[in-house]
């Protein structure tokens, strides 16, 4: 016989209900349902769909690409394993997804698309880009007045702008996004050969942009990224390209707004 609600507290009640959902531990939340029309575990499936179909429908448009490469029907059937294994830490399901490209690398089945999670990375990124804090970009002006007021003891430093990030990959990711996004391009177009790719995401209007990068480009902002370094990072840079122009890549980089005020 079902325990009487005040035999329950409240928060208690609710946390078995979440694990029934979450988790699919049913029998203990089931002793405090009623028994009407339906049985207890029916009314606790209906809660059980309606929240993988939302997370599902969540995926899908954090990871649009991925929806367009694999099909609807089987989009359903990975993100049902993964939202089952790694149900959302937060009620905000714009930023659902964090390991779902690791899902995806795990999954055996997707093997003959060895690039499917690299993309769905360069969406995850695409995606904190576009939900990040903004910031004033650096200027060149501004920057040569840092340059010349460094010192010995007070060196440059270079801060990256908050909605910068960086993917490296061994498939042209931007070509296969755009064309599963946008269908802009025809898929006899990309070349699959492993390679070497190097992106930039990051936010400078309205909505995030991704850029293709050389590779000292990309060390130059990959050590950045660690330390704001400005003189280690272009050694690093170097080591990666040997013909890397620092000149050349500051100039560029600027003008996307990589670089944020101290």
């Amino acid at each position: 016989m079902p325990q009487q609600p005040d035999q329950q507290s409240l928060k208690s009640l609710q946390h078995l209900v979440g694990n029934a959902i979450e988790a699919y531990e049913t029998e203990p939340a089931v002793t405090h349902i009623r028994r009407g029309k339906f049985a207890g575990t029916d009314l606790l499936a209906i809660h059980q769909n309606h929240f993988r179909s939302s997370l599902s429908d969540a995926l899908g448009a954090n990871f649009p690409a991925i929806l367009a490469l694999i099909g609807e029907d089987y989009f359903q059937h990975v993100t049902r394993r993964f939202v089952e294994a790694s149900p959302p830490p937060g009620a905000i399901l714009a930023e659902y997804g964090c390991g779902f490209a690791d899902h995806l690398a795990e999954n055996d089945a997707l093997n003959p698309f060895p690039y499917l999670a690299d993309v769905a990375r360069l969406e995850w990124h695409w995606n904190e880009a576009f939900h990040e804090a903004d910031a004033a970009s650096l200027s060149a002006e501004e920057l040569t007045a840092l340059a010349t007021n460094a010192t010995e003891e007070a060196p440059l430093d270079l801060f990256l702008h908050p909605t910068v990030r960086l993917i490296r990959s061994p498939y042209p990711l931007a070509k296969i996004w755009e064309m599963a996004r946008f269908g802009a391009l025809d898929p006899d177009d990309i070349d699959l050969a492993p390679a070497d790719y190097h992106y930039l995401i990051i936010r400078s209007g309205q909505m995030p942009e991704v850029f293709a990068l050389d590779a000292g480009s990309f060390a130059f902002l990959e050590a950045l990224a660690k330390s704001p370094d400005f003189e280690a990072a272009a050694v690093a840079a170097m080591a990666a390209a040997p013909d890397f122009s620092l000149e050349g890549s500051l100039g560029s980089l600027l003008l996307k707004g990589v670089f944020r005020h101290p």
